[in-house]
């Protein structure tokens, strides 16, 4: 059986109280009892309970019984024995209102007990009451379990008016509340509950009362209005709750108001799985929170798989035993919107590093590299052209120390035939315009990319544009010299290349002074090259680079589902400066004065890691160091950060499974159906209290759940819709479902005998007075 939500009235009076409320009950009599069920049936009342002041008419309720019988008023569905005492809870205090709902389980034997032990202890006036005392020793003569509902018509904290509350009655009712004594408090006014609302909002959930409230209709007649003389609004009186009409179902509506109280119909969610037909059984599905137990083996996740219907690894076993026992599921249909996690595949999907990623590639943005690209390039392209001009222009002053060449003037006279001279200098030049204009034209490019998106208003598109054509003109200017400069490069080679080739024509012209003649010249030239090319590499000296900024901000990070998923590149938080060295030079070398000091090849084979013998590769394995160097600090580390929290969630399996659950649920809204295999694995008893139970219960009314469990936590404390208990014997499959309070079923003891800790879990959810219900 499942429970649904109901409409409660526990607090109706008859004319067992005229004598305390005089001729207001007059009518109020078994008499007219029709009429009061006339009356609750068209106000949609499911469970209501007659509580008279200080006094219990059992005649009265053996017929309101007899008309539940006859089923004249269907949605009535049950009568709960009570009776509403006057308590004074501390000596010099006023009284307050409890309201005493019993459960009655024999009414012939347990109702006509509470009749008659209230009748030994009977208050005779109006203005008696009952001390703590006493009205502790009347309920433990009765022996019934019961569930105490305190009126509080003010503010706990409001010294003024109420005169029947519980903060009335007792100094410390904040003292009274926190231990459990008082089960719920009946408020009459919203504005009242609001304010309780607020006071007890710091309670322990486990020992924060429930508020409700009733009609205390005393005139039959008018229901649910007090009497004919006051006018109030019906819909203000009435409790919803989602339970069984039972007293187990009050009992655990009243001590679980997070997962009973103030339920909705998700009208929305109509494509759920309604029931399961196993061996010609139907059982039925919540629409809300749905756990399957059962001792292992007994078809729990073979069960989910049909619903999910994906199941590779063991389609064949899935089918042989769907087909044994008839399982079949309406809506037969496949329900599209849903979502299905395996049992184990978070531990997998952690070791494959794919968690999350299942669900959207893109969690993790690409972190972009440019800056740090462009500056450690930069830095190390500066850095080799550092070495590289300080050795040339070493290399060059030592050749030209060690030159010698002796003048000869007589061998300086005009040739038959004119020598010319083109030295190697002549045709080689750097053109200065190609980086810059590649640089020009990457800006342009990235313009023209970010001009295609549908972003901009009309005047950011406008002023994006004259950025555009700007940088536009300004490269065809720069490009305009580059072509000069490259004209001039081109006419130099050819004026080399005619040289050359006339030169090797008049060396079979020339006769043997002039080829004295001539080599002695080309000599010459050579010197007064070698004097050129040291002047030149003076004056092209530079001084060492400076570091760039080294505030290299490699982190993307995208938001969803109440979660960032960021990764963060090694060198944001290293000591980038230091990898560099150490992956460029040997240890020696690894600050900027030993730097320095490289004056010439052999120093750079020293100090350039891995070049080895030959010094001539020394700039190609600069490049190997430098890329091996860049691959190393982009290696990026994921981490995972809910919003609202100030640190990242943390690498154990436990913290990862319930960031994951929660990922998951973010978005409940937009499925249907929620199939989860064993969440609990993993995640310690206290984290499933704290966090997963939770996680679970914000999904009821907005989606259906499914889950196997091991863990009677999330049966228990979960307060699950609907438990559906699992038997196989010899690959037959009996269900037995129902609601927590279901005691037809009793799911309750199933959850106590087939769980491990399940007994305990029970014990301390219907824990009232000590008894166990």
């Amino acid at each position: 059986m499942l429970n649904e939500i109901i409409k409660v009235d526990l607090h109706i009076h008859s004319h067992a109280s005229q004598y305390k409320d005089g001729d207001i009950v007059k009518n109020s009599t078994t008499e007219n009892l029709r009429e009061l069920f006339a009356a609750l049936e068209e106000n949609g009342i499911n469970l209501f309970s007659i509580t008279d002041h200080n006094r219990f008419d059992f005649d009265l309720y053996m017929e309101a019984r007899k008309i539940i019988e006859s089923d004249d008023f269907p949605c009535i569905q049950e009568l709960l024995a009570g009776v509403e005492f006057d308590v004074c809870l501390e000596t010099g205090k006023e009284r307050c209102h409890i309201i005493a709902i019993f459960n009655v389980r024999d009414w012939s034997i347990d109702a006509k007990r509470i009749e008659n032990k209230i009748a030994t202890e009977q208050l005779e006036n109006a203005d008696e009451f009952y001390t703590r005392g006493r009205f502790e020793k009347l309920l433990q003569s009765i022996g019934l379990d019961v569930i105490l509902i305190a009126h509080q018509r003010k503010a706990i904290s409001n010294p003024q008016g109420g005169k029947t509350s519980l903060s009335e009655s007792i100094s410390d009712p904040y003292g009274l509340l926190q231990v459990g004594y008082i089960d719920a408090l009946e408020y009459q006014k919203p504005s009242v509950e609001g304010m309780l609302q607020n006071e007890l909002k710091d309670f322990e959930e486990d020992f924060r009362p429930t508020l409700i409230t009733g009609s205390d209709c005393h005139d039959w007649s008018v229901y649910p209005r007090h009497n004919g003389s006051i006018a109030q609004d019906p819909e203000t009186f009435f409790s919803e709750i989602k339970c069984l009409p039972t007293f187990r179902g009050l009992l655990l509506g009243i001590t679980s108001p997070k997962t009973r109280l103030r339920r909705i119909h998700n009208q929305e969610n109509n494509n759920h799985i309604q029931k399961v037909s196993i061996s010609g059984k139907d059982v039925l599905f919540s629409p809300g929170i749905n756990v399957v137990i059962g001792e292992n083996g007994s078809g729990k996740s073979t069960l989910l798989e049909i619903f999910a219907q994906q199941s590779p690894k063991r389609k064949r076993h899935v089918a042989r035993i769907r087909e044994a026992n008839k399982i079949s599921f309406s809506p037969a249909r496949n329900i599209a919107r849903s979502d299905y996690v395996p049992q184990a595949h978070i531990v997998e999907s952690i070791h494959k590093d794919t968690l999350f990623e299942k669900e959207d590639q893109t969690l993790y943005k690409e972190v972009d590299h440019t800056a740090f690209d462009r500056g450690m390039t930069g830095y190390a392209d500066d850095l080799k052209n550092y070495f590289s001009t300080n050795i040339s222009f070493v290399e060059k002053t030592a050749d030209l120390e060690n030159a010698s060449f002796e003048i000869q003037p007589d061998l300086i006279y005009a040739l038959r035939f004119p020598q010319l001279e083109c030295p190697d200098a002549f045709t080689k030049g750097k053109n200065p315009h190609e980086v810059r204009l590649k640089s020009l034209q990457n800006i342009a490019e990235l313009l023209r990319e970010e001009l295609t998106v549908a972003y901009y208003d009309s005047q950011e598109q406008g002023e994006l544009e004259e950025i555009l054509n700007a940088v536009e003109r300004i490269a065809e200017s720069v490009g305009t010299r580059r072509e000069k400069d490259n004209n001039i490069a081109r006419i130099k080679n050819l004026i080399r290349s005619t040289v050359d080739e006339y030169s090797r024509g008049l060396a079979a012209k020339v006769t043997t002074v002039d080829a004295k003649s001539k080599n002695y010249k080309e000599q010459l030239s050579a010197v007064r090259q070698r004097v050129i090319g040291a002047v030149i590499a003076a004056n092209e000296k530079v001084d060492f680079p400076s570091r760039p900024s080294d505030d290299f901000s490699g982190t993307s990070a995208n938001d969803r589902n109440g979660f960032v998923f960021t990764q963060v590149a090694w060198y944001s938080n290293g000591d980038v400066f230091r990898k560099f060295y150490e992956n460029m030079f040997v240890s020696a070398y690894q600050d900027e004065d030993s730097l320095k000091s490289i004056k010439n090849l052999e120093d750079i084979r020293r100090a350039v890691r891995n070049v080895g013998s030959d010094s001539s590769n020394w700039e190609q394995q600069w490049q190997k160091n430098l890329d091996a160097f860049k691959l190393q600090c982009k290696e990026t580390k994921k981490s995972i950060q809910e919003i609202k929290a100030s640190d990242n969630v943390g690498n154990t399996l436990g913290e990862l499974s319930l960031a994951y659950y929660k990922y998951r649920t973010y978005n409940a809204g937009n499925l249907d159906l929620i199939i989860v295999d064993q969440p609990e694995d993993n995640i310690s008893n206290k984290r499933i209290l704290d966090q997963l139970v939770d996680y679970f219960g914000n999904l009821r009314d907005k989606v259906q759940v499914v889950f196997v469990t091991h863990n009677p936590l999330l049966v228990v404390n979960l307060d699950a819709d609907n438990v559906i208990f699992l038997e196989n014997d010899d690959g037959l499959i009996t269900a037995t479902w129902g609601c927590l309070e279901d005691e037809e079923s009793g799911i309750l003891s199933l959850v106590a005998e087939h769980m491990d800790g399940g007994k305990e879990a029970v014990e301390k959810r219907l824990k009232v007075y000590g008894k166990n219900n």
